[in-house]
């Protein structure tokens, strides 16, 4: 069985489970992942976030909107643009009125009332949809690529290793050793990278492929992952 054929296997499955779950118990986990979600450090500190608004039987992301704008954050949502088949992004500032339903049935910023964003070296945090995933960071997602390809946009976002990966990951909190850093290492701003997901779509390993981008902490109604521990 090749690699699409495995994800799209998973996919089916984790997603068949995930509706079987009660809509009292999604919301009571939702509820739970999202205050753990905003009780992070860096989101915290975070000053511009992207989202997603959830659709069906998913994680109630809009709770993280709402929390987001409540607290001051400069909130960024996707929105699918057909013709090139990437996400354009737009800030929220009123969720109620700022969007609609659009692709795919997926509620998305209206572009006659939000202001369209390109300053994707700005966003400091991104939460990110899935249908599955592991304690590693690995992702499975819905299988348009969509959030795979913005992610490649983005400045300092490609993935790296040995040195220079020991040096971000230590100026973002990933190690206790940040005290040791010379103040002449210039480490680029890179957006954290956060999943929450219930705890039924945690799995033992998802298939990677080159393209696929590991998220940095998965928040579960149970747990919060670090997964970059160990990571190169």
């Amino acid at each position: 069985m090749n690699i699409q054929a495995r994800k799209q296997r998973l996919r089916q499955r984790i997603i068949a489970a995930r509706d079987n779950l009660t809509p009292s118990l999604r919301a009571h986990s939702s509820k739970r992942i999202v205050g753990q979600i905003c009780s992070l450090a860096i989101y915290k500190t975070a000053q511009t976030v992207l989202g997603y608004l959830n659709f069906g039987s998913e994680l109630a992301s809009e709770m993280w909107v709402w929390q987001a704008l409540a607290d001051g954050k400069r909130v960024l949502l996707p929105r699918v643009n057909k013709a090139s088949k990437h996400l354009e992004l737009f800030e929220v500032k009123e969720l109620a009125s700022d969007v609609a339903v659009g692709a795919f049935g997926i509620r998305e910023p209206s572009i006659e009332k939000c202001k369209h964003f390109e300053a994707l070296g700005e966003i400091d945090l991104i939460l990110m949809p899935g249908v599955a995933f592991d304690r590693k960071g690995g992702r499975l997602g819905y299988g348009g690529g969509y959030f795979d390809k913005l992610l490649a946009q983005l400045p300092h976002l490609q993935h790296v290793t040995g040195e220079a990966s020991r040096l971000r990951e230590e100026a973002r909190g990933g190690h206790s050793r940040t005290s040791g850093l010379s103040p002449t290492v210039s480490c680029p701003h890179r957006p954290a990278l956060i999943a929450g997901a219930f705890a039924m779509q945690v799995v033992e390993e998802i298939p990677q492929e080159s393209t696929d981008h590991k998220v940095d902490w998965l928040i579960t109604e149970n747990e919060s992952i670090r997964c970059t521990l160990g990571r190169e």
